[in-house]
């Protein structure tokens, strides 16, 4: 069978913790390019061919990163997976909502980092917490429920969603990843009725395309 694919996020934590009053309003990820300079004793087939190897190796990497099945974690990630620099902020922020619990704006980007570290369980914590003092905020009950999805919870991750359809009845993304959340369960009919829903509140979105992947990929197994 197919796999089920990746829920979709809001922007990372760096982009969505600094916005003034935790709010964050973008529906992807922004992937960082970084330059590569041919150094300069290099002639220009070398640079060529060296620029070409590199070009192949990026689209490899992305094409795994966006296609990869969902793997529920078994375990904090392996030493040295996760960026130094990530790590270091992480605790510079739990140090911070230690000495100021109140700080929604810190909640939210040390919940965000650490779903970007890959330590599902622990951003649930400050996601929660920051949600006590922004109750209504979709995208980030939205991003909760992604967490206890991440760590083999499907009945809280849908309720979490679902809530954030309460209060936003048209997030795109609750709708997409009650989608996701039903299809990982099994429930294929269910998570092809939420992708309809995604696809009718904004046809034209990268959102739209992939739910329409999604039922194609799946649409035949429903009907049995």
């Amino acid at each position: 069978s197919e796999a089920p694919g990746l829920p979709i996020r809001q922007e990372s934590g760096a982009a969505r913790g600094e916005k003034e009053g935790g709010r964050h309003g973008s529906s992807k990820r922004k992937l960082e390019k970084r330059g590569v300079r041919a150094g300069s004793g290099l002639k220009g087939w070398k640079v060529v061919a060296l620029i070409g190897v590199i070009l192949a190796l990026a689209l490899v990497v992305i094409g795994v990163m966006r296609n990869r099945p969902v793997n529920l974690p078994t375990g904090a990630p392996a030493a040295g997976s996760t960026n130094p620099t990530l790590l270091e902020e992480i605790e510079q922020l739990r140090k911070h909502v230690d000495h100021d619990p109140t700080d929604s704006n810190a909640l939210l980007r040390l919940a965000n980092l650490l779903h970007d570290g890959k330590f599902p369980d622990q951003a649930i914590i400050y996601y929660k917490k920051y949600l006590a003092f922004n109750e209504k905020d979709p995208d980030a009950r939205v991003d909760l429920g992604i967490c206890y999805y991440e760590t083999g919870d499907r009945k809280t991750a849908i309720a979490e969603m679902e809530k954030a359809l309460s209060y936003s009845p048209r997030h795109q993304l609750a709708h997409f990843n009650l989608g996701i959340v039903n299809l990982g369960g099994g429930d294929v009919k269910t998570a092809i009725e939420w992708f309809k829903k995604s696809i009718a509140i904004a046809p034209e979105t990268e959102t739209a395309r992939r739910a329409r992947e999604l039922i194609n990929q799946h649409s035949t197994v429903s009907s049995l």
